[in-house]
């Protein structure tokens, strides 16, 4: 039973104070395609958990937002489990946002948005502390009451927790489970598999033998406590293996200088790397961020590493390049982050090796991969942008030139590039031609591995809408389809992907929908105007639909209102309460199917025609 933040959590920095944005999400369309899908995802996947954020989004707090957590969630992909607020989001309502005049109104928006459980920051700042007052003020029903406690059993029971021990799968794990070698060998594993490789010049990757000399020079040479993202349980660094105690166990005489004391790296001790480099036959440079500077609350200014990190880089490199012996002494750099640097810092480097944040098994994972024990096969998840002034400022929230839908400029490494030690070679593509709507697009591809050694290929494909009927607004480019491969050394690989109908569909024009709360009506709150030309429901609700900040109507005797968010259900004699509510479609009409290898290679491009009547995704 896992769960997920639902809505765009957009805290921001500034100053060192949180700023809770209260419009995230401006267009309709951006929330749908960019930020709900991967709950959506979630859904289809059982999960059973999810959070609402800080912010408001156009205008109605994450945590009281019925269209989300209901309308969404519930309605339209059948979640069955409980939401949970961010710590202090339900409180937020009142306290931040000043969306609702009372605690007790707080509770009773968040409750009819769709909340279940409150995570609160301490027991005086509560929502839900006014329960009791909103069903006094008939606010909240015992019902609504109900069913948030019904959905919170369920999950209980799901989890067996009123179940015979016996009968409880989950009570009968040992504490030799802790740390079995079972799970070591997974946490080793998962960190191998995360590893993205972005430069290997000549080759200098995998370390076929263990030089002499090594020099591990960096903050995150010996930081076990480094290794760990911002949210990872509790950090035991007593059993987390740092590069340097894993590198100490090979045949190599191993020099380690971490330069600094920190990732902060204010305190630069150029002499130890001097003296570490300049007598290295090979030098690993361990570099990184860290949860100080990247994190909830916590966003970076710029692309740089911290304090004096970028100057102990290239000092390293111009060390390894110009020393007294004039010898070429490779460099290593094993980034430890989970956002882009400027690729300029690592200008002179032989190798690239993005390592996230690995966790426990960090220095056994690193030392595999670089000593050809395994092959990296991670792939970016982002777009690794050239410099800073390529990513757009945070003045809104728009998608517009953002990710690798919606921009493909100014780039260095493409979302899902990736290096391995094989040299990888595709033929015999083959895609679809055409396909009727609500039928998958089949792409077939021969993946062979023509060098020494076994390897993960991730085989990518990207799909961009040439011409649909209608015409509908879609992102310039999307992921299709994926499939991570084991491809052994001197073998090929058949592989087969399939572009189901949900990477085809457009999200189509609003339908006009009655607000589901059992009365059809609702208190809206701040109009943003009156429509004086809207002489039927359907007309009030498309004119709330090209409104850009319009969340919700009311249409009464011919007179149309438009609000920018709405609240508590309450009765509105003689009127029809809704809000425009966007429908996925699959539509006849032409798309492009690409096949990518890792390398951002495009292999092949056709033009697939999808013919037949436009259909609801729902009925496919």
């Amino acid at each position: 039973m896992w769960q997920r933040q639902l809505d765009a959590n957009t805290l921001s920095s500034t100053a060192g104070r949180m700023q809770q944005d209260k419009h995230s999400v401006q267009t309709l369309r951006d929330w749908a395609t960019t930020f709900m899908p991967a709950f959506e995802s979630c859904v289809e996947a059982g999960g059973l958990g999810m959070m609402c954020s800080f912010n408001s989004i156009r205008g109605t707090p994450a945590c009281g937002n019925h269209r989300s957590m209901t309308t969404w969630a519930r309605q339209q992909w059948n979640f069955s489990g409980y939401m949970v607020s961010d710590q202090g989001a339900a409180y937020g309502i009142y306290s931040d946002h000043k969306f609702a005049s009372s605690i007790a109104e707080a509770a009773a928006i968040a409750v009819k948005g769709g909340l279940d459980v409150e995570d609160a920051n301490d027991e005086q700042h509560t929502a839900f502390s006014g329960l009791g007052e909103a069903l006094s003020q008939g606010l909240l029903s015992e019902a609504d009451l109900d069913q948030s406690v019904s959905r919170l059993f369920y999950v209980r029971m799901l989890l067996g927790e009123f179940d015979p021990a016996e009968n409880n799968p989950y009570r009968s794990i040992l504490t030799s489970e802790i740390r079995s070698e079972r799970h070591l060998n997974l946490t080793r594993e998962a960190a191998e598999k995360s590893f993205v490789l972005l430069r290997n010049e000549e080759n200098v990757l995998p370390q076929l033998t263990y030089p002499p000399k090594v020099g591990l020079v960096g903050p995150f040479s010996d930081c076990p406590a480094c290794y760990y993202g911002k949210y990872s349980p509790h950090k035991d660094v007593g059993v987390t293996i740092s590069l340097a105690e894993a590198l100490n166990e090979t045949k190599s005489s191993i020099t380690v200088a971490p330069g600094c004391e920190s990732p902060a790296c204010e305190d630069y001790d150029k002499k130890s790397i001097v003296d570490a480099v300049s007598s290295s036959d090979l030098v690993i440079l361990a570099v990184g961020l860290g949860s100080k500077f990247e994190s909830e609350g916590m966003d970076r200014p710029n692309m740089e590493l911290p304090g004096n990190q970028g100057k102990l880089v290239q000092d390293t490199i111009n060390i390894a390049k110009n020393n007294s012996e004039q010898k070429h002494i490779r460099v290593i750099v094993v980034l430890f982050a989970a956002g882009p640097v400027l690729p300029a810092t690592f200008d002179g480097a032989d190798a690239i090796l993005v390592c996230f944040y690995p966790a426990e098994s960090t220095g056994i994972a690193v030392r595999n991969t670089l000593f050809g024990n395994t092959s990296p096969g991670g792939r970016l998840p982002f777009s690794w942008p050239i410099q800073e002034d390529a990513v757009p400022a945070e003045s809104n929230y728009t998608m517009a030139g953002r990710t690798y839908r919606y921009n493909q400029t100014n780039v260095k490494w493409d979302f899902g590039y990736g290096l391995t030690y094989s040299t990888i070679e595709y033929s015999s593509p083959n895609i679809s031609t055409s396909v009727t709507v609500c039928e998958p697009i089949q792409v077939e591809v021969v993946v062979s591995n023509k060098g020494d050694y076994d390897v993960d290929e991730v085989v990518q494909v990207y799909v961009n809408w040439d011409k649909m009927e209608p015409e509908a607004e879609t992102p310039d480019l999307s992921l299709g389809a994926f499939q991570r491969v084991l491809v052994k050394k001197k073998a090929s690989v058949s592989v087969k992907l399939e572009v189901p109908p949900r990477q085809m569909a457009v999200l189509t024009p609003p339908l006009c929908g009655v607000v589901p709360d059992g009365q059809g009506m609702a208190l809206w709150k701040d109009s943003v105007g009156h429509v004086s030309d809207a002489i039927t429901q359907d007309a009030c609700c498309m004119a709330c639909a090209k409104t850009e900040n319009c969340e919700a109507y009311t249409f009464n005797s011919s007179s149309c209102e438009l609000y920018a968010s709405y609240t508590l259900p309450r009765k509105q004699a003689g009127a029809v309460s809704g809000q425009p509510l966007n429908q996925w479609n699959v539509r006849p009409g032409r798309i492009s199917v690409s096949i990518r290898r890792s390398s951002s290679q495009t292999i092949t491009t056709n033009q697939v025609s999808i013919q037949g009547a436009e259909k609801p995704l729902s009925q496919c």
